[in-house]
């Protein structure tokens, strides 16, 4: 478990080109333990792929921008947890399946500084089809007073007005997650609707990037990993005692 044996533990992070960093993630996933990795910027191409032991890996083949890769969004989840992969050509989107609640959609969103700011919340408006509980996590590029960042953006304004209009909650660490000569800041967020759980975020001093990688704790109040049930079979153990006993004591004939 990330944190707690009745809550899960997300971790999210901008690579900046995850090739290169493989070594350093496996480290930091071994030593933390998270129970889910957004990744985002990870600039991988269709054949690329990384393994963690005991990690599932889903990858979107990144873009490709003046003959440099660009953008690119990762998902590593235990595999031990009961989910499925929904395919996005946007997104990458895991539906978690927990026991006792309902199935949450784990989404790495990553929205470079340069989009057009009218189609900002497209992406998610229809993410919300999906499925009613949701977790969206990566870097969005949304700075906004709200979440102490020193200055608003319009990413910021209208991330913060979409999440009021769906009633989704923001959630965001204390401290920045992204450094830049020109300040630091807070856009390795996440958007959360119908997901009713206590949630906190802090930011990492972990891992080589420009962003910090961010630890979500969510408690919802059941363990991620669903124990496998150990169903005796009492036939078989009763021809067991019955073959140890004649082995033991074998049968003695009196003539």
């Amino acid at each position: 478990m990330g944190f707690s044996p009745t809550g899960l533990c997300a971790i999210s992070w901008n690579a900046n080109g995850l090739i290169g960093r493989v070594d350093d993630l496996r480290e930091f996933i071994g030593r933390i333990k998270p129970d889910i990795v957004l990744l985002q910027e990870t600039r991988l191409i269709a054949n690329d792929s990384i393994t963690i032991p005991n990690y599932t890996f889903y990858s979107t083949p990144s873009s490709t921008f003046h003959g440099r890769r660009c953008r690119g969004t990762a998902i590593l989840i235990k595999s031990i947890i009961n989910h499925q992969y929904i395919p996005n050509p946007n997104l990458h989107i895991i539906l978690v399946n927990l026991p006792n609640i309902p199935p949450i959609n784990f989404v790495s969103a990553y929205r470079p500084p340069y989009d057009t700011p009218a189609l900002f919340t497209l992406d998610f408006e229809s993410l919300y089809a999906y499925n009613s509980a949701i977790f969206i996590a990566g870097d969005l590029n949304a700075k906004h007073r709200s979440w102490n960042c020193t200055r608003t953006c319009t990413y910021g304004k209208q991330l913060l007005s979409f999440a009021k209009k769906t009633n989704a909650r923001i959630i965001a660490p204390d401290t920045p997650t992204h450094f830049h000569y020109s300040g630091s800041t807070i856009i390795d967020i996440a958007l959360a609707r119908n997901m009713p759980y206590d949630t906190s975020a802090y930011a990492l001093t972990d891992l080589s990037s420009d962003h910090l990688p961010v630890k979500f704790l969510i408690d919802t109040g059941t363990p991620p990993e669903i124990p496998k049930k150990f169903i005796p079979n009492w036939k078989k153990f009763k021809d067991y005692l019955i073959r140890q006993t004649e082995m033991t004591h074998p049968l003695q004939l009196h003539r």
